[in-house]
């Protein structure tokens, strides 16, 4: 679904945005070629709406921002570039930013990649490398895969060796793709590796991480993504990845895996973790009218409120179709009403097999008879679900539906029509790989949901009992009850795997015994702790129904009192911490005194600043770093070196495409040595 964007902080600075837009535009109009002062000042509006758009997280746009500044820096500095072309590229990249905004304030879905042509104007015209197709690709990362067994939490030398060990195995696989020699066994072998990396990293950043490398791999070996230069310079990066893993780094670089999910998001399998990380991350919205797209943009404009009206309808009949399943007759004239607004919806789009399958739901929600029959028909609850989970796909990427959609749309149907008619299942006749597979993961959704159902029923319970005795502590009568819903909580956790949850609510369990056994008044400290996890594995279970296993709340509960949980740290932000404890340290540098010890924690911090900057890309950072070691090697005056790390950050930074060539390593130096010859002859 092209998910909305939230317009309530852009409303606040858009006014001056805009005031800032249109007088750099007046100053750029008014530039007669020679002097500098219209570009400063044009250079100086932007960089405020830079601040206003990174204030409201659009990034992409801040990093368009970026690009022509640098631009009007460019045309105040390099005679090739001051001139009347330069002058044109930077007001058509003002006027785009301008559109855009004005059209996120009317609705339209937050795909900065729609800026992706002036970008590349931009740079082109400043004499940059083209960016890459996912510079202005801007999901959010903070999304996080559910893990299917328990986390092994290999720490220390166990993880060091196993990923050295993976990556030796996945070296083998790189090679082979990209030397073009059997691509199809070498993509397996770097799949296999990836497997077992998502079985012994730790923590759920890691583990999405990979888990979403995963899918990119499943999409190459299958065909689906196209195998071009750019996914070779990600695998590549992901070598490097791997390294720093090995090495004891747990930050991932955001740059890496927004090229992951960008590479996903191009995937157009419907089932899959493509699709699973496509729902997990909202990557839908990104794909949108661009060349050779489907729908032209005055009818996808037009669609639009359609398709979010009939997203809305099939989100309530999955749910009512959960609960229908889950014993609650009350649900079927809630679901029969749902799946009438879907018939109505589908039949008002040109896509003609949305609508065959849409009467196929609506028929056989017609002939169940009652929650009973529904809870009994394990193969009408499998084939219900995944007719439904089909038409969703089919309306979040209504742009883009491949040409076997309507035969697949055609056999869901048939299938859904023979079980709801009580034939047998052998009659269904062969099965199809890619609908079975929709509906073992619609078996999945319905067994998750009517777990989780029953856990929220039981936490309602508690909550109502555990309410009475904290407002009177002689509300004792149905104490006795809450031991045994608690228990039963912690058995469906276990049998989802969900370890974390089921520890909170033991702690839970623990406390509840401790309070409910004094006599007297109790500890408010312990009444609210108690609220609060309560509540906060509530909310947990909510999240897991939409398929969110969001574990941040649940560690913040776990941890001891006063004990800060530790942030997932990228290597970005990192990076920032580095250039900003760095300045701190060269602030503190004097001429007159010996300083020998400082200097070289400086060099040995520039060295490591360099090499993360490469990695994600911010090669403007790499150069300034070198230049500071440079003054250092050459022992140059403090005020020099301050100098050079004041203007470590910059501002909004290009940033090139990361190399195919990676870090030269030494821990497999025979495939490595043969990886580097391989990776210069990709990057030429």
């Amino acid at each position: 679904m092209l998910s909305s964007f939230d317009t309530g902080p852009l409303t606040w600075v858009k006014g001056e945005i805009d005031i800032a837009l249109d007088s750099a535009t007046t100053a750029l109009n008014g530039w007669n070629g020679k002097d500098d002062l219209p570009l400063r000042e044009a250079a100086t509006f932007l960089h405020q709406v830079a601040g206003a758009l990174q204030m409201v997280d659009l990034e992409g746009l801040y990093q368009v921002c970026g690009a022509l500044e640098g631009l009007l820096a460019d045309m105040q500095a390099k005679e090739e570039v001051r001139n009347a072309e330069s002058a044109r590229v930077a007001l058509e990249g003002i006027a785009a930013l301008r559109a855009y905004l004005d059209e996120l304030m009317t609705g339209a879905p937050n795909n900065e990649l729609r800026l992706s042509a002036p970008y590349a104007a931009i740079l082109a015209q400043r004499g940059a490398e083209p960016p890459s197709p996912s510079d202005l690709f801007m999901p959010d990362l903070g999304a996080r895969a559910s893990r299917p067994q328990p986390d092994t939490a290999l720490e220390g030398p166990a993880l060091s060796e196993t990923v050295h060990a993976l990556r030796t195995r996945y070296q083998r696989g790189l090679r082979g793709f990209l030397m073009n020699k059997e691509v199809e066994a070498s993509l397996g072998q770097m799949s296999q590796a990836l497997q077992e990396m998502e079985k012994v990293v730790p923590g759920a950043a890691q583990y999405t991480f990979w888990w979403a490398v995963g899918g990119v791999l499943d999409g190459l070996m299958h065909g689906r993504i196209e195998a071009d230069s750019w996914a070779k310079r990600m695998l590549g990066r992901v070598d490097m990845q791997m390294r720093r893993l090995s090495e004891g780094s747990l930050q991932l670089a955001d740059r890496l895996f927004r090229d992951v999910l960008y590479f996903l998001s191009r995937d157009p399998t419907p089932l899959g973790r493509g699709a699973e990380a496509r729902e997990l991350f909202e990557l839908d919205r990104f794909i949108e009218t661009e060349a050779g797209a489907t729908i032209q943009e005055g009818e996808a404009e037009a669609l639009r409120p359609k398709l979010a009206a009939l997203h809305d309808a099939v989100e309530a009949a999955k749910e009512h179709w959960m609960s229908l399943c889950s014993g609650r007759q009350d649900s079927l004239t809630l679901l029969r009403t749902d799946v009438a607004r879907i018939r109505t919806g589908a039949d008002g789009l040109p896509e003609v097999a949305l609508a065959e399958l849409a009467q196929a739901v609506q028929e056989a929600a017609e002939q169940v008879q009652g929650s009973d029959q529904a809870a009994a028909n394990e193969a009408l609850q499998m084939e219900m679900a995944a007719a439904l989970l089909l038409i969703q796909h089919g309306v979040d990427n209504y742009q883009s539906l491949g040409r076997d959609f309507p035969e697949l749309t055609a056999i869901q149907a048939g299938r859904l029509h023979a079980i709801a008619s009580g034939e047998a299942s052998d009659q269904l006749g062969p099965g199809v790989p890619l609908l079975d597979e929709i509906a073992r993961q619609a078996q999945e959704k319905l067994l998750l949901a009517q777990v989780t159902r029953e856990i929220q029923t039981n936490l309602q319970r508690v909550e109502e009992i555990l309410d009475k005795f904290f407002r009177n502590s002689a509300e004792r009568a149905d104490l006795p009850m809450v031991p045994g819903l608690l228990k039963q909580i912690q058995g469906a956790l276990n049998m989802l795997q969900l370890d974390l949850a089921s520890e909170l609510v033991q702690v839970s369990l623990e406390r509840i015994d401790r309070v409910t056994a004094t006599e007297g008044e109790v500890d408010p400290s312990d009444l609210h702790w108690i609220a609060e996890a309560l509540s906060m594995l509530g909310m947990y279970v909510d999240a897991l129904r939409t398929g969110r296993d969001e574990t941040s709340g649940l560690r913040a509960m776990l941890a001891p009192p006063g004990a800060e949980v530790p942030a997932e740290a990228s290597v970005e932000t990192m990076l920032d911490e580095s250039m900003a404890r760095l300045r701190d340290v060269g602030g503190q540098l004097d001429d007159g005194a010996d300083q020998a010890d400082m200097r070289d924690e400086m060099r040995h911090e520039l060295a490591r600043i360099a090499a993360d900057a490469d990695f994600v890309g911010k090669h403007d950072i790499s150069d300034q770093a070198g230049e500071a070691i440079r003054l250092l090697d050459q022992n140059a005056p403090a005020g020099a070196i301050q100098g050079a790390l004041r203007i470590l950050p910059g501002g909004p930074v290009h940033e090139t495409p990361p190399s195919a060539v990676p870090e030269e390593v030494a821990e497999t130096p025979e495939i490595d040595a043969e990886l580097l010859e391989i990776y210069i002859e990709e990057a030429k």
